[in-house]
């Protein structure tokens, strides 16, 4: 078996990972008076009311989206290995993925290890000889997920908890204007 923690010889690496800390592991009363204060110099964040009321505020704090609301803080909906290693495109170990959990407790002055986590990306980057299409069609059935159409070229499998997305990530690049990134 082979030991993926460090050097992380599997490339096996963590994309996005969405965080909720629970309201009682936050030792700040007022987190939306405080949180604030962390945002980046240019972001003045984004008040989420009802009828008045403050429901939550979001922001970035050192570039990384973060929400508090009355009941919790949560860092979701981005990539955590763009926002700490500054791109997807090379293996974030699980050390790596260790590391960008303390920074975030740094950043936010909150103890984020003990936050749960409510969605994890797992991702491998495979190197193919034909377009990745040509595989797409060999890909069949996986267990308790089913295949959906393919829709812009990405190729899913739903489940009830659990999804499979094969994208072509050279494209991906390209689309986005990295053309001079290299893949591993």
């Amino acid at each position: 078996m082979y030991d993926c923690s460090e050097a992380n010889p599997c490339g096996i690496s963590y994309d996005t990972v969405n965080f909720i800390l629970p309201q009682n592991q936050i030792p700040r009363k007022n987190l939306y008076a405080f949180l604030p204060t962390l945002f980046d110099e240019n972001d003045e964040g984004n008040d989420y009311k009802n009828h008045g009321k403050l429901l939550s505020r979001t922001g970035r704090i050192e570039g990384l989206k973060v929400t508090v609301s009355r009941n919790a803080m949560s860092v979701k909906g981005q990539s955590l290995s763009k926002w700490y290693i500054g791109n997807n495109l090379q293996a974030m170990s699980v050390a790596d993925t260790q590391r960008a959990i303390e920074r975030i407790s740094d950043i936010t002055h909150l103890d984020f290890s003990k936050a749960i986590v409510t969605r994890i990306d797992v991702a491998q980057n495979f190197i193919m000889e034909q377009q990745p299409c040509e595989y797409f069609k060999q890909l069949g059935m996986c267990g308790s997920v089913k295949p959906a159409p393919i829709k812009d070229g990405v190729y899913y499998f739903i489940g009830e908890n659990t999804s499979l997305v094969f994208y072509d990530k050279s494209k991906e690049v390209l689309t986005r204007g990295r053309n001079s990134v290299h893949i591993p």
